[in-house]
């Protein structure tokens, strides 16, 4: 009994570019070799952008850590934005969001640390800090 071999249609390698006829269906790269070096090079680059947001969100930490230290030296309730300007917290760096049970604010988590806009104007902000046990 012959084997009935069902051609399918030309592909395009995503990693070469290159034009090939796939062997299986759910072929989607000119061979494996081209697969795990393709693949490899997107982690690499996955890791890269994990390495840098962290980066970013290690560096904001110890900025609310300073703003926070400074606040309650001052026997302040919150800090003007300036303050908050001035040290360059970076506000799309946050490891995690959580809203404020009182207030219904968001707060932004950079670790330890989360900081929280008073108003829509975000003149003024909330420094929290995490209980530790």
């Amino acid at each position: 009994m012959k084997k009935i071999i069902i051609p399918y249609p030309e592909r395009e390698c995503p990693a070469t570019g290159k034009k090939f006829v796939p062997t299986r269906e759910n072929q989607i790269y000119f061979d494996t070799a081209t697969q795990i070096k393709h693949n490899n090079e997107q982690a690499k680059l996955n890791r890269q952008q994990l390495k840098e947001l962290n980066d970013r969100i290690i560096s904001n930490k110890k900025k609310i850590n300073k703003l926070y230290d400074y606040m309650k030296k001052n026997n302040w309730k919150h800090i003007h934005v300036e303050h908050v300007k001035f040290e360059e917290v970076d506000l799309h760096a946050y490891s995690k969001t959580s809203n404020n049970a009182i207030t219904g604010g968001r707060i932004c988590w950079s670790l330890d640390y989360g900081i929280e806009a008073l108003d829509e104007t975000m003149t003024y902000f909330y420094i929290h800090k995490k209980q530790t046990k």
